[in-house]
């Protein structure tokens, strides 16, 4: 059948009705992957790890390049994201506690204003100390209730700080909160006996876990993590205390009003790449990750759900 043939018939079909959905969309350059954080931390990784399986799996025929925006806690890469409203070219892997950070540290910016894409991993709380300093969890938990203990952990307004306002919250706790840069700061400071206990997620202190130099205490999941290292390790919520829930849940936006063809075609693209033995190893089980798939729709909901119940816990602690 010649060209002019098909398209007079494909015109034809367009009148009638019968013509099927418009084209699907497909980056016709390179897609910038925003990180809201500097290179080396744990949004960073997810960030590489994404462009590195869509490369070497060939499941897109667009390069996806990882810029990192620090500053201002992710503030300053979600200011830079409303410049793109429309651009279809660029997506922002990101950690929940930065969405939470847009509303706790009144951001100009917010995740509303964002474009939800996919939900691509769990990354776990743990409180942990050093081997010795309490026999386990509940010691800690009591001795915090004196208003001397202190708890290390990374920034305020974020993942971080809510497991620290949860646990002080719920479990009658007077941690005392101690800030620092980053994880690698916290560890530092707790090999250096500067804090009594430090929060951290699995792949930030499972070398000196694996050691026995660092004791995990208990994890702010909602299940008990799998592994050697961590199937004994008890939940909050199974020490009595269900409200204490948190995670640094990987999540991935789009700019603002970016189309829904587009979306569509991330929210596959995304899903595929979970799907892959390279994510799954190499990711998900190398990093002590718990695997997560979320489309876009149920992304959306998600990123509410956590908002309405998280955000006014900051509000109490007078956020």
């Amino acid at each position: 059948m010649s060209n002019s043939v098909m398209r007079i018939l494909a015109v034809a079909a367009t009148a009638m009705g019968l013509a099927g959905p418009a084209a699907a969309f497909e980056p016709s350059r390179n897609v910038d992957m925003i990180v809201p954080a500097s290179a080396g931390g744990g949004t960073d990784l997810n960030a590489r790890t994404i462009a590195e399986v869509i490369k070497s799996d060939q499941l897109a025929k667009s390069s996806f390049q990882v810029i990192n925006r620090p500053g201002g806690s992710g503030a300053v890469a979600f200011s830079y994201a409303a410049t793109k409203a429309g651009d279809d070219h660029m997506l922002m892997p990101i950690a929940i506690g930065q969405i939470i950070s847009s509303y706790a540290l009144d951001w100009e910016v917010k995740g509303k204003d964002m474009t939800p894409i996919a939900t691509v991993a769990n990354d776990e709380f743990f409180l942990g100390a050093l081997k010795g300093r309490f026999k386990d969890a509940n010691e800690a938990i009591e001795a915090a209730k004196s208003g001397k203990i202190t708890f290390g952990s990374s920034q305020k307004g974020n993942s971080d700080h809510l497991a620290y306002l949860l646990l002080n919250k719920h479990a009658n706790t007077k941690f005392r909160y101690v800030q620092f840069g980053g994880s690698g700061e916290v560890m530092s400071a707790l090999l250096g006996k500067h804090v009594d206990v430090g929060l951290f997620n699995p792949s930030e202190f499972v070398g000196q876990v694996r050691a026995g130099t660092v004791v995990p205490l208990a994890s702010f999941s909602t299940e008990r993590m799998p592994g050697e290292l961590w199937k004994d390790v008890p939940t909050l919520a199974e020490l009595g205390y269900p409200e204490v829930v948190a995670a640094e849940t990987r999540v991935v936006l789009g700019p603002p009003k970016m189309d829904e063809a587009a979306v569509a075609y991330y929210e596959n693209l995304l899903r595929r790449v979970t799907e892959t033995d390279r994510w799954k190893t190499d990711y998900v089980e190398r990093n002590n990750l718990s695997p997560m798939f979320l489309g876009a729709k149920e992304t959306q909901d998600f990123l509410a759900e956590v908002i309405d119940r998280r955000v006014p816990v900051f509000k109490e602690a007078g956020f």
